[in-house]
């Protein structure tokens, strides 16, 4: 389940709440609770769970366009452009690690949508997908994967 021990606490109007700031930078306040042992049973924590994660298609698909490359705790954007091609990998995440959520963009268009955990299975993900692509020889897909292999830290 969640983890809340990153969550800032504020005193308000001598209320206690939990603050947190969204993917899409948006600040929640909820209010502090006597938490349960099963924190699953807590709708304020699960209703802190799913603002984390606020993401819409518009931001991901204008930050892939604009050329942002983000890393935060919720996902990660990067970019890599080689002979004319830009490759750009947005990765949801999970309490700060990959989740199995990755999109894959070629010159700014949406081209898979493909599990992933790791940064080897995103990489096999893409040489998969461009072996099926037949606008590439073989050489220019071994050197774009050189490269991403090289440039993308993830």
């Amino acid at each position: 389940m969640y983890n809340i021990d990153h969550l800032q606490t504020f005193n308000l109007s001598g209320k206690d709440y939990y603050m947190e700031v969204d993917a899409m930078d948006k600040v929640h306040f909820y209010p502090k609770e006597n938490l349960p042992d099963d924190f699953g049973e807590n709708s304020v924590l699960t209703s802190v769970e799913e603002s984390l994660f606020n993401l819409d298609d518009a931001f991901i698909d204008k930050s892939v366009e604009m050329n942002l490359s983000l890393n935060n705790r919720y996902f990660s954007i990067y970019h890599h452009n080689y002979s004319g091609i830009k490759i750009s990998i947005f990765n949801k995440k999970d309490v700060g690690k990959l989740s199995s959520i990755s999109l894959l963009f070629v010159n700014n268009q949406r081209k898979l949508i493909f599990d992933t955990s790791s940064e080897s299975l995103i990489i096999s993900a893409i040489a998969e997908f461009l072996k099926k692509i037949n606008q590439y020889s073989l050489s220019r897909k071994e050197k774009l994967l050189d490269q991403i292999l090289i440039n993308f830290s993830i």
